[in-house]
């Protein structure tokens, strides 16, 4: 769930925003300055730079000198020094600190990559290789910028309109419900606002992969572990359980696998109660 998230992480952060957040989302101390925002073009043009340092320098290390050294040393062929290239392509890939499961995806996935690369090299040479590499590196920049921002967007958008009266209702209730420790204004707020950027479908409820996603940026915010996967599968599945007994138990056939706000309060106000029963057993 956290692939793709990583890389959008990463992008936002070399790029930033193309649009101010609402006031009520900047802190105090800085909502007299000016936003600094960037531009299409910026973005175009660092991920032009970008792309060609990463396709110049990667492939001249993995498919020209990598696999030359363990020919020459190792007495490996062209092929099988082609395939050690592609699995140190995808573990140079990896995440310091991430679960062995994704870190495994990503060395397939980049594994992929690095003899989809190896292949053009030894077709067509070393400059169509980093003509390639630079291409793709330049649509997944400037592609997660853009999709991203558009989300971001979208998220600003619908937390600024009022709720539908019967969903209104059941995030009410949802509020009453919760022990008030757990959920106060800002982390409403937060939660709310959460709820909508993790909405890749925009359809105003969420997926269990988008959950994943949510919690995930959430314990990011709070500079925490995310809860393990299995955890947040559980509390997914708990909520959908205990939907009947609520106001929004009129989901359509399409919708009974997916959470709407009022879920998504439960499965968060849940979760916290969880996380602090777990540092309490801790401390003890």
């Amino acid at each position: 769930a956290n692939i793709n998230f990583s890389t959008i992480i990463m992008v936002l952060t070399l790029f930033g925003r193309r649009s101010s957040p609402p006031t009520e989302f900047i802190p105090e101390e800085f909502r007299e300055k000016k936003v600094i925002t960037t531009k299409a073009y910026e973005v175009l043009g660092t991920s032009i730079a970008l792309s060609a340092v990463t396709g110049i320098c990667e492939e001249t290390v993995f498919r020209l000198l990598l696999p030359s050294l363990l020919i020459r040393y190792m007495g490996l062929n062209t092929i099988l020094s082609l395939v050690v290239q592609s699995a140190l392509f995808g573990i140079g890939h990896t995440q310091p600190g991430s679960p062995i499961k994704e870190n495994a995806i990503i060395i397939a996935l980049q594994g992929i990559n690095g003899l989809w690369f190896g292949a053009i090299f030894l077709a067509f040479g070393l400059p169509t290789s980093m003509t390639a590499h630079a291409v793709f590196d330049f649509i997944v920049f400037y592609k997660t910028w853009s999709d991203a921002n558009a989300q971001i967007e979208y998220a600003d958008q619908m937390y600024s309109k009022p709720l539908p009266p019967e969903l209104e209702k059941a995030v009410r209730e949802a509020l009453a419900e919760a022990p008030s420790n757990n959920l106060n204004p800002r982390i409403i707020s937060f939660v709310r606002r959460l709820f909508f950027t993790f909405d890749f479908d925009k359809n105003k409820t969420l997926s269990l992969s988008e959950v994943r996603k949510g919690l995930s940026y959430q314990a990011l915010q709070r500079k925490s572990a995310p809860p393990p996967q299995e955890q947040i599968d559980a509390l997914f599945n708990q909520v959908i359980a205990s939907r009947a007994k609520y106001s929004n138990a009129h989901f359509s056939k399409s919708q009974e696998d997916r959470l709407d706000l009022s879920d998504f309060i439960r499965l968060i106000s849940l979760s916290t109660q969880q996380s602090r029963l777990a540092a309490g057993a801790r401390s003890v």
